[in-house]
Parts: structure tokens; sequence; C-alpha cells
């Protein structure tokens, strides 16, 4: 059986799970300069480095792997990786004006 993954459940399961994803960043892993792995660990790394907004970078490097997906595990993986990237591009701005970065 096919899920559908714009019922109302699924949509608030993935938005959860960004906005804890983000807030944990912004309210733990920034302010206590702790190293995480993955996506976030390398923007962190870049940040430092190269000081290309943590944003910006998980955006790009989501758009590749989002090409990955949708060539390899088909079009529901990469709609709810679509709207994952967007969401977790443009959420942690807002909780980020409340980070200083100094």
């Amino acid at each position: 059986m096919k899920t559908n993954i714009f019922r109302p459940k699924n949509l608030f399961m993935i938005f959860l799970g960004n906005t804890t994803m983000a807030l944990g960043i912004v309210m733990f892993v920034l302010p206590n300069e702790l190293m995480t792995g993955g996506t976030t660990g390398l923007s962190l790394i870049i940040d430092h480095y190269l000081h290309l907004p943590i944003s910006v970078f998980v955006f790009i490097f989501n758009c590749i792997m989002f090409l990955l997906g949708a060539l390899i595990l088909g079009f529901d993986f990469a709609l709810t990786t679509l709207i994952s990237t967007f969401y977790t591009w443009i959420f942690p701005k807002y909780p980020f004006a409340f980070h200083n970065h100094g």
C-alpha cells in the first residue's frame, strides 16, 4: 500500500523533525561550540573556515543529495526531501537571529 505523503500527519511529522533539528542546532550546538556529524557538521566546518552561512551550505548539499535520492529512491522520497530541504533552509534564519556568531 502506497503512503500519501501529503496527509496532514505525515507533513506534521516532517516539519516537527526539521524544527527539532534546527532548534537543537541553534539553541545547543552553536552556543556551546559543539561539532556534529553529517551535513550539519560539514556546514559548521565550512562556516568556520570559509564563512559560508550554515543555511546556504545545507541548502546546496541537500540539493545534491536530492538529485541523487530522486534518481535512486524515487518520487515520494524526493518529495519529502524537497519539503525538508526548503523548510530547513528557511526556518533556521529566524532562530539564528538570536545567536551571536561574534
